[in-house]
């Protein structure tokens, strides 16, 4: 897989040629999409230590005690592009994206998250970023409230300074049925966290056509609204697997959980599948 997508592609570790880490995935993704835009060549990703002296520990001996073993592991992404301005002139472009390289221990916490139950799945058309993009303009905001029916309606709505905002999809949406052998068993407290894993194989169906199909669904219950309440911070950084995949189909487990299971194109070949723990008590809000 990762040599579909580099042309070269190196990495040896201890841990069977796999090193975990964690890294602000905005930082990231800004600069991938920088290189995107630009005219540019040669993108080249490097995984760097930190030198001693670009680790500021504190004069604090408690401090200095505890930095020592995570000084270890503090790491960077290096990232360098040269941007092509015309036939005789190139910019390169260089970047540090700090990381933190995970424990072996760290592998056995890192479960991908189950629903106990999948009530929607729709299918999201390519062009749906131009609706996620406007949610960007409301600052005060903090939650969101994702709704969507069996009928194929999606709408986001918010609420910023007494003020309710609802954003709509004018256009009716796929709706999937996940397969029965597939039914994930429980919900795990996570936000925001990324997977390789799959629990999900749904099947398209059309949205219009659940009479004659077997179902015992009512008209009340086709039309039901099936909503979730995330934090509006959390959906930002996932939507924006929209934007670079080309397959994306929305799940909404009420009142757990948002899944956003993306392709990067129309192959199998890569997914990211991005969990959005829903808000279920008022603690949370």
């Amino acid at each position: 897989m990762s040599t579909d997508i580099f042309d070269v592609y190196e990495v040896e570790s201890a841990r069977n040629n796999v090193i975990a880490m964690e890294i602000n995935i905005d930082l990231l993704y800004n600069v991938l999409k920088n290189f995107e835009r630009a005219n540019s060549e040669g993108l080249l990703i490097r995984l760097q230590r930190k030198l001693a002296n670009d680790i500021h520990v504190s004069n604090d001996a408690n401090n200095n005690n505890n930095s020592k073993g995570q000084n270890k592991r503090l790491a960077s992404l290096a990232i360098t592009y040269n941007e092509l301005i015309n036939s005789t002139t190139q910019i390169n472009h260089s970047f540090k994206i700090p990381i933190r390289l995970l424990k072996k221990e760290s592998d056995e916490r890192i479960i991908e998250p189950e629903l106990s139950s999948v009530d929607l799945l729709l299918k999201l058309p390519e062009n749906i970023s131009s609706l996620f993009r406007r949610i960007d303009r409301f600052k005060n905001a903090k939650n969101l409230t994702i709704c969507g029916d069996k009928v194929g309606d999606l709408s986001l709505i918010l609420n910023e300074d007494d003020m309710k905002v609802i954003l709509s999809w004018n256009e009716k949406l796929l709706v999937q049925r996940q397969q029965q052998q597939q039914q994930p068993q429980q919900v795990l407290d996570t936000s925001g966290s990324l997977s390789n894993g799959n629990n999900t194989t749904p099947t398209s169906i059309d949205a219009n056509s659940h009479a004659g199909t077997g179902d015992n669904n009512t008209t009340e219950e086709i039309n039901e609204i099936i909503s979730v309440d995330v934090k509006l911070k959390d959906w930002k950084f996932g939507a924006k697997c929209c934007e670079l995949c080309s397959n994306v189909v929305l799940i909404l487990s009420h009142p757990y959980a948002v899944v956003l299971h993306c392709y990067l194109d129309d192959t199998d070949d890569v997914e990211i599948i991005y969990y959005i723990n829903g808000i279920t008590t008022d603690d949370d809000i």
